[in-house]
């Protein structure tokens, strides 16, 4: 009888219509069918004096079980994906017209707009001493505020729009730097800005939210929600909270972040 070694190993694969051997790509993609064919070739031209150890017959079929395995779990992850996908495209359109707060640091100033409120978190351990830049377009510092020592929490602080002459600065883009230091260490301040969303923007696997002045931030990067325009709960010199918050799609923002970080892995 014929050793399985002997047989062609064209022959043990699909095969196209005329007869010639079908393409299957690289070994190491021999897919769940391929596999099959090559088992069950080997049975039928195994020595029946000397038939195959169960023990290895066993392990043949385990590594057929992985395979299939393998498959149903890229199957599942690709499921994932899409689903991610869907809801973070479903969650950034319900965002069009809410006001969001997000880690940026960027905003404007206009005619209708001539003063910019920021919102920073101080962490745990508090600051001795929290100082913001204001700095415009062109990286130029318009006016440095020193606003104190502040206790672990979140913040708000409200700019009137003038410079360090005490003039009304022209409308335009500006940027926020915010820091702090304790015992003469830095202290990292997060800083967040609040803004409405205009539009949605769909670029390269990113979800990017297109907020005044044309300034685009990603979806991840929104840290709240609001339905409109909240007031702000506390002024400088205590911490405050958000107000206001649509809970439940931040939530849905959440878990949309959660899940396209699951169909990365």
């Amino acid at each position: 009888m014929t050793a399985v070694s002997n047989i062609p190993f064209e022959h043990t694969l699909p095969q196209n219509p005329d007869g010639s051997p079908r393409n299957t790509g690289p070994l190491s993609d021999l897919g769940r069918d391929e596999f099959m064919t090559l088992l069950v070739t080997q049975l039928q031209n195994q020595d029946p004096t000397a038939p195959m150890e169960n023990t290895e017959f066993i392990g043949q079929l385990a590594q057929f079980s992985a395979l299939q395995e393998m498959t149903d779990v890229n199957k599942n992850i690709e499921i994932l994906q899409l689903y991610s996908a869907s809801i973070n495209n479903s969650q950034a359109l319900s965002l069009v017209g809410k006001t969001v707060l997000v880690d940026a640091n960027e905003f404007s100033i206009s005619a209708a707009q001539p003063n910019a409120t920021f919102h920073y978190e101080v962490p745990d351990g508090g600051a001795e001493e929290v100082n913001l830049i204001i700095k415009d377009e062109n990286g130029a510092v318009v006016t440095t505020q020193t606003v104190g020592e502040k206790s672990a929490g979140p913040y708000t602080y409200t700019w009137n729009g003038v410079n360090q002459d005490g003039n009304p600065v022209p409308p335009g883009k500006y940027t926020v730097e915010i820091s702090g230091t304790s015992g003469g260490d830095a202290v990292e301040v997060a800083t967040r800005v609040r803004a409405k969303v205009h539009g949605v923007v769909f670029k390269d696997g990113q979800v990017l939210l297109v907020l005044g002045d044309n300034q685009r931030v990603n979806m991840t990067d929104v840290a709240e929600i609001y339905d409109t325009e909240a007031e702000e709960t506390s002024s400088e010199g205590a911490g405050s909270g958000a107000s206001d918050a649509s809970a439940d799609a931040l939530m849905r923002l959440e878990v949309a972040a959660a899940l396209s970080k699951l169909g990365r892995r």
